[in-house]
């Protein structure tokens, strides 16, 4: 399972909207003790999260409103109707966990009241229960007055208010030649600190499920995992991982392309320009 260590990875580490600012240059660049000359595509991208229109420029498709309604969205206004994914959206991909079909049945049940601890619980099929001893973990329902009537669980809530780092001003550049696309090392950015590091809002979307506990196989063991799905994604909650592990996004490019393809992605997928990426680095 892939996934960001977010408390010490910058949040926009993981996608970065890029502007109208591309510049295209030819380079002799060094290709197995060659010199040859390619064509380089500059890119740079002067996000900045308090313009409303360069935080809207680009997005993550609504992924997860797709999985758990069955809805593929091909336009503004153009959908098709598909069975919703029976994908697990926690633990191991056969662990019979909760499926992004299971937690669109459940859509449209109402907010518990704010304050009040989370305790319901989902199983596979979408029905729904409750278990008091998960009161232990303290998980309660904070009300952020979104348009789809649904609540957030407060350990996401806290998680999207955590201050930190945001990587911005980035350029990156890509050469081009016969052979297509072609890495090389450079990447430049500038590193803002800033009050809220993680653009939930853009990123995740607003809540479009409650949050449910659920049994899921994680490493191979079965343990209670919340669950919440948004408009974009769907995040995890699991009390036994450490601590900078227990919030995490499911892997739902991947379950969106196995949904749509009805493939699993292939293993010979060539890495974008960025995969001399080092986490050490940052």
């Amino acid at each position: 399972k892939g996934r960001i260590e977010l408390g010490h990875v910058p949040a926009e580490a993981f996608w970065r909207p890029l502007n109208d600012k591309v510049v295209e240059v030819d380079v002799e660049v060094e290709v197995n003790g060659e010199r040859r000359k390619r064509r380089v595509f500059l890119y740079r991208a002067g996000w900045d999260p308090d313009s409303s229109i360069s935080l809207w420029a680009l997005t993550s498709g609504n992924l997860a409103r797709e999985l758990l309604t069955g809805q593929l969205q091909l336009g503004d206004d153009i959908f098709v109707q598909r069975e919703p994914a029976s994908i697990p959206v926690a633990g191991d991909p056969d662990g019979g966990g909760v499926t992004y079909a299971a937690l669109g049945k459940v859509m449209r049940y109402s907010a518990l009241p704010a304050g009040w601890p989370v305790v319901q619980t989902i199983d596979r099929e979408g029905e729904v229960g409750d278990d008091s001893s998960l009161e232990t973990y303290g998980v309660t329902y904070v009300d952020i007055g979104a348009p789809t009537g649904h609540t957030v669980a407060s350990v996401f809530w806290d998680f999207f208010q955590q201050p930190g780092w945001q990587a911005r001003e980035i350029i990156g550049a890509e050469v081009v030649s016969k052979r297509g696309y072609e890495p090389i090392d450079f990447l430049q950015y500038t590193l803002h600190q800033v009050p809220r590091r993680f653009p939930w809002h853009w990123l995740v979307g607003w809540p479009i499920t409650e949050p449910y506990w659920t049994r899921a196989v994680v490493a191979g063991q079965q343990q209670w995992v919340l669950v919440q799905c948004f408009e974009r994604r769907c995040l995890t909650y699991t009390p036994s991982n450490p601590p900078g592990w227990q919030v995490e996004m499911g892997n739902i490019g991947r379950h969106y392309f196995t949904w749509r393809y009805h493939q699993e992605p292939g293993n010979g997928w060539i890495l974008p320009w960025w995969r001399g990426y080092d986490p050490n680095q940052w």
